[in-house]
């Protein structure tokens, strides 16, 4: 059938088509697209309707939090890089996931949070099912396969599990956009495509997670290598790739290093640059986890969904470790792979996979240690089962391959399907003999179903290809995507976002005003009082309210704050019960409530509550020490003798203060020593700390003395004492102390993080460069109406994609 385009003899270029010919070859297109936004959309209509709200776990207990507390400091114009409700104060720039500059969180700025989780989150779904269809478009030149490849970029089990996990979810969408520009970037001379690419790599990049941007760089690395490795390469062309290529990815973390060098330096100073190579490579893979690429629910996990209501019965973490391919989406992906397997593309999509498989099981392989040793940036990601998504990604790149390919042999790809479940049918029946997986195998009807259903949906992809003729090809498209659809459909709504997200009343409660944690947290400005836990999960149920808490929840805890608030670990949960025995910590933190889910204080100045909130046992507190006061007699000590005297009950830490010698200079320390005199000096008439990290206090001093805050110390803290800079001191193994003369004076502090400087001059001569040069490149918007005819008029290679374009 004739398609209306005509094709040069030189492979991968077109000649003009009059305006008709190129509005005929867009429609399909533009249909294509609609429908693979539609079928993506399926699983999610409870979340778009507002029936559910997919919000649990970290979305409540750090990440909706602090993208609002950024984006509404903005808003206010406040500094968005100072968080006050983690760690007494926290480093959202350096920490990255608070994600301060990628700019699809401004709707957190202006929308509920419930309202703003929402159509972020469709937002973010919607744009990776597009890019995933004009990739795959744009690569295998069928509008089937990219329908295919959108649902299985889209609603694989990596995209689905990690929906609790946003700044999985926002790179992810950003993933198909980085393959089509870079394929654009080789394959295209000019620099307009590497500047494009920049772009999407600096979303990826400010989105704050490292891991993905690892990952980014392990398929750029692998397939720049493998386009351009060939004998018959011209070595001007491959260095132009190289140029080209290298240009693209220096100008996008460039861009991004505003977020990128605050992150690095902040890193620095926290507690994982004390792991080691065991605690880097914990939580990988099992072999066993491999089962759930092909049957998700053969361990249990599945949320009360259809017919399945067992609990994830392995005892790792369902969404680590877990994963799903799809069985039809896994089928065409295999095709791809073996009928383009000579091609460069193909090839390097199989290394990644394998690279993907092959570090997610961790030290089970040799592989782990040696790519830990090697590869650059291995040894700072922990949770090497995440490794997976690479396997991911290959899937949904050949599986629209697949698609164009079963047009060749369908009758004969159909026979090998069958075999296919056949061996597969007998593999999961003589499973529960072989092994109980641990322990973690689901038995009786429920695993009979998850272990069967894999095979049913192979024998239906088998029908689908017999299907495949001439007279029944457009039934045989629909029955696959379709098989794709219903298969990834009923993953994702028996996924654990369906079954433990909140129902949106109580989110919004969470949220609200009047949650029930506020009113037991009173406060005044000059007195910041805070909440203290000791698990985790009491953070998705109380930080969404706005709380300020001693503790947190970061991965990027500063190890001196760590060590002195009661061995916090990563989570940010006490370790130690220094916080409830008796001694000066609660005092100097403002410590005013404990919830507890089972720790009885020992210290006797705390008082069991009458009430309680949800599950927790509630203890009260009154510091001994103001927020803001001034203290007559300053110790020069180290960090571990000021450590030592906060933790002993007869410290009398109400006539003096310790100054950590190590956080001030050498010069300074005459400055703080001659605060001699013991004992309470003066009086803080006003102030207050703002939520962007600015505070300003008026004080009255009867003499030198040394002005102290309960808010946390770490590197990028600035005073003036009436305009004039004066030095700031860890105090008290943990807050904020400046030296103030005798009188009455203003006091200020200020938090610019560490890098912030350096970091935004890069971003700007980088912004500078990427838009000049799209600016002169006058033959931009040339290229781009070029770019699309070609996406849409190139001839199809086969069957399917002659038809739908027809």
């Amino acid at each position: 059938m004739k398609t209306g385009v005509t094709t040069s003899a030189r492979a991968g270029t077109a000649e003009p088509l009059d305006q008709r010919s190129v509005e005929l070859a867009t429609k399909p297109v533009m249909i294509g697209a609609a429908i693979a936004l539609y079928l993506v959309t399926i699983p999610f209509l409870e979340i778009l309707l507002g029936a559910r709200t997919a919000m649990w776990s970290d979305i409540n207990a750090a990440l909706v939090p602090r993208y609002s507390a950024v984006w509404q400091n903005i808003r206010s114009g406040s500094s968005p890089f100072w968080w006050k409700s983690l760690f007494s104060g926290f480093n959202t720039l350096g920490a990255g996931q608070s994600a301060v500059f990628y700019l699809p969180n401004a709707i957190f700025g202006w929308l509920s949070p419930v309202t703003a989780f929402r159509w972020w989150l469709l937002g973010h779904i919607w744009f990776g099912a597009i890019g995933w269809y004009l990739w795959s478009l744009w690569r295998w030149r069928s509008i089937p396969g990219a329908v295919v490849s959108a649902l299985a970029g889209t609603l694989s089990g990596f995209a689905v599990y990690h929906l609790v996990h946003l700044p999985f979810v926002a790179s992810l969408a950003w993933i198909p956009w980085v393959l089509l520009l870079l394929d654009r970037t080789i394959e295209r001379r000019g620099w307009i495509h590497p500047a494009l690419l920049a772009f999407s790599l600096a979303a990826i990049a400010v989105i704050g997670h490292p891991v993905m941007i690892w990952f980014v760089g392990i398929i750029v690395v692998v397939t720049v290598a493998m386009r351009t490795i060939s004998r018959r390469s011209n070595w001007r062309d491959v260095l132009h790739v190289y140029a080209r290529v290298a240009t693209g990815c220096a100008l996008g973390f460039s861009l991004a290093a505003v977020q990128l060098i605050p992150q690095l330096s902040f890193g620095r100073t926290g507690i994982r640059e004390l792991a080691g190579r065991d605690y880097f490579l914990d939580h990988a893979a099992a072999p066993r986890h491999l089962l759930t690429l092909v049957s998700p629910s053969i361990m249990g996990g599945s949320q009360h969904a259809l017919w399945w209501s067992t609990p994830w019965r392995d005892e790792e973490i369902q969404h680590e470790l877990a994963n799903y391919l799809g069985i039809p989406i896994l089928v065409l992906a295999v095709i791809g792979a073996v009928r383009l397997r000579r091609d460069r593309r193909v090839q390097s999509l199989l290394i990644v996979a394998a690279f993907g498989v092959l570090t997610a099981l961790g030290r089970r392989t040799p592989v782990a240690d040696f790519v830990f040793d090697t590869v650059p940036f291995a040894d700072r990601f922990r949770v090497w089962s995440r490794n997976l998504v690479l396997l991911n990604v290959a899937i949904a790149c050949l599986a629209g391959a697949g698609v164009r390919e079963i047009a060749r042999e369908p009758r004969r790809l159909a026979r090998y399907t069958v075999y296919s479940a056949a061996t597969l049918a007998v593999v999961m029946a003589v499973l529960p003999a072989a092994t109980d997986l641990d322990g973690a195998l689901v038995t009786g009807t429920e695993g009979a179903l998850a272990r069967f259903l894999p095979v049913v949906f192979l024998l239906l992809t088998s029908l689908a290809f017999a299907l495949y003729d001439s007279r029944h090809h457009q039934r045989a498209v629909a029955l696959l995507v379709t098989l794709c659809l219903i298969d990834l459909s009923m993953f994702a709504i028996s996924a654990p976002w369906r079954g433990e997200g909140l129902r949106r009343e109580r989110v919004e409660a969470l949220y609200a005003a009047n949650n029930p944690s506020r009113a037991s947290q009173p406060g005044e400005p000059l007195e910041p009082l805070r909440w203290l836990n000791d698990d985790p999960r009491f953070f998705e149920d109380f930080l969404p309210s706005g709380i300020s808490s001693a503790t947190g929840f970061d991965p990027l805890l500063q190890t001196d704050y760590a060590r002195t608030a009661g061995r916090l670990n990563e989570n940010g949960s006490p370790l130690s019960s220094a916080f409830w025995r008796p001694g000066w910590l609660s005092d100097v933190l403002r410590v005013r409530v404990l919830a507890s889910a089972d720790q009885e204080p020992t210290d006797p100045r705390w008082r069991r509550s009458s009430s309680s909130l949800e599950s927790w046992m509630i203890w009260s507190y009154e510091p001994r020490l103001a927020g803001s006061y001034l203290v007559g007699e300053a110790k020069v000590r180290s960090l571990d003798q000021a450590r030592a005297g906060i933790y002993d009950p007869n410290t009398p830490l109400t006539e003096f203060a310790y100054v950590d010698t190590t956080t001030i200079d050498s010069r300074d320390t005459p400055r703080f020593a001659q605060l001699a005199q013991p004992g309470p000096s003066g009086t803080v008439i006003n102030g207050a700390m703002d939520d962007g990290g600015h505070g300003r206090w008026t004080v009255n001093a009867e003499r030198p003395s040394l002005f102290v805050t309960s808010y946390a110390w770490m590197e990028g803290w600035t005073a003036t004492v009436d305009g004039q800079p004066v030095p700031v001191a860890r105090t008290n193994a943990l807050v904020l102390g400046v030296p103030v003369p005798a009188g009455q004076h203003e006091v200020q502090l200020t938090f610019t993080p560490p890098g912030w400087t350096t970091g935004r001059n890069i971003t700007i001569i980088a912004l500078t460069i990427t838009l000049l040069i799209l600016a002169l490149d006058n033959q931009w918007g040339r290229s781009t109406v070029t770019a699309l005819r070609r996406l849409v008029r190139r001839p199809a290679r086969s069957r399917d994609s002659a038809t739908t374009t027809s």
